[in-house]
């Protein structure tokens, strides 16, 4: 698993920057669509303004998950949990709201051949960016 972080106080932001700043470096990390990730980014981050306040510590949390294939007893491929996400595609979710207390968000992006993690690597089965409130 491989994680990164990259805190921002969003009680005292500019959303174009911080959206902007996020849809450069994810898509560097994971492989997937600028476009879509900015308008669900855009959609969480606002979902999270009415948590934000001096006292609490809201976090947007965004993971995702690749297809796995499997092999099961019986030797057929076995997808698991993730029958739904086609070869081509990663499930990312957003989870919004407190440590323990969010709601997720799910979407499903293609991957982009085009970033060098897909050219180069193996994508890790996890990835992990916290946006936080001081």
């Amino acid at each position: 698993m491989v994680e990164r972080t990259a805190g921002v106080d969003l009680s005292n932001y500019d959303e174009p920057e911080v959206l902007d700043y996020l849809c450069e470096v994810v898509p560097l990390l994971i492989p997937c669509q600028r476009g879509k990730l900015y308008s669900s980014l855009q959609s969480s981050i606002q979902d999270l303004r009415p948590f934000i306040s001096e006292s609490t510590k809201p976090l947007l949390v965004i993971h995702y998950k690749r297809a796995q294939v499997d092999t099961n007893a019986a030797g057929n491929e076995d997808h698991g949990d993730d029958d739904d996400i086609p070869e081509d595609e990663i499930r990312v979710e957003f989870e919004v709201g407190y440590p323990g207390s969010g709601f997720t968000s799910v979407m499903f992006m293609k991957r982009n051949p085009d970033t060098a993690l897909s050219r180069d690597r193996e994508l890790p089965d996890a990835f992990f960016i916290h946006v936080f409130a001081d």
